[in-house]
């Protein structure tokens, strides 16, 4: 699917000359704070990769007709950029003021990116706001950045299940044009969930590398509470969790659920619920012959 992309006359007017994709990447690179353990650049290459694999994944499924090349093309953007500007910690109080206390950090990391689009991808093409496919083009960017809230996690799985009992009525098939349009932003969404928490579902030597580094990034937001005199969640707290009781809750509670739901939607990524059960199993084991300390313990 990511082949039609260069190929597709609309995307040629869209995509970037590609000293200006480098200079893209390069500057959003220096806007991650590569400090942080989880939320850094290197966090934005895997969501990438995944959503890289998951759109070539589900190519010869017939939903994929939804997609455009600008689809895919922006979905890709949005995956590198999802996290632009990211603190390392929750939401900050200056930055609930100004988004309303709505999807602040995501909001945040929207504004921030297409900054950056503005600096290195449009300034060189002329109106490009008059394009017909700039609009969607930026709609998909927004609302896949905008999905990635997590706070707003069981909401998207709602309509995730609503559009696999529209499909399996065959009623998107014969929609309007508009339908049509919220059928593929509720797609885009799923992709970029999917691709967002996809670290859980790999091998389990490495998601447990990743599960280390996200599990520090919030002990480090714990210590700077203590510090403040402010009042901390236990996951927060060193010693109060272990590792796996930190990835068993966010598996069992968040992560399979997703992946089962667009396992039914999309037969081809079943294989991310059986990964998950597979290390939910590992960490299962690993609960009960306390195998692996918690991240503090193991990095200190």
């Amino acid at each position: 699917m990511t082949n039609k992309v260069r190929s597709s006359n609309t995307c040629k007017l869209i995509y970037p000359k590609i000293d200006a994709l480098y200079n893209l990447i390069f500057d959003v690179c220096n806007s991650y704070h590569n400090s942080n353990p989880y939320h850094n650049f290197r966090h934005a290459v895997d969501v990438m990769q995944s959503t890289w694999y998951f759109l070539n994944s589900i190519a010869s499924e017939s939903i994929s007709l939804l997609l455009r090349p600008i689809d895919v093309l922006a979905l890709l953007m949005a995956a590198i950029g999802h996290d632009v500007g990211h603190p390392g910690i929750t939401t900050a109080t200056p930055l609930a003021v100004l988004y309303n206390d709505k999807s602040v950090l995501e909001s945040y990391h929207s504004m921030a990116f297409f900054n950056l689009l503005r600096k290195h991808y449009f300034n060189a093409m002329i109106d490009i706001k008059s394009h017909p496919e700039y609009k969607d083009f930026r709609k998909i960017i927004v609302q896949s950045i905008l999905c990635t809230d997590m706070s707003c996690h069981q909401e998207y799985v709602d309509s995730f299940r609503e559009q696999l009992q529209r499909l399996e009525s065959h009623a998107t098939y014969l929609a309007d044009e508009v339908t049509r349009d919220k059928e593929r932003m509720i797609l885009c969404s799923i992709i970029m969930k999917c691709a967002d928490i996809s670290n859980c579902a790999r091998p389990f030597d490495n998601a447990k590398n990743w599960a280390i580094t996200l599990a520090e990034e919030f002990f480090i937001q714990g210590d700077l509470e203590r510090e403040l005199g402010i009042p901390s969640v236990a996951i927060n707290e060193r010693g109060k969790v272990t590792l796996a009781d930190f990835q068993l809750s966010f598996m069992k509670n968040v992560a399979l659920g997703l992946y089962q739901t667009v396992g039914e939607l999309l037969p081809s990524l079943k294989f991310c619920a059986e990964n998950i059960k597979r290390n939910i199993d590992i960490w299962t084991s690993v609960q009960k012959q306390a195998m692996i300390p918690c991240a503090s313990s193991a990095s200190a």
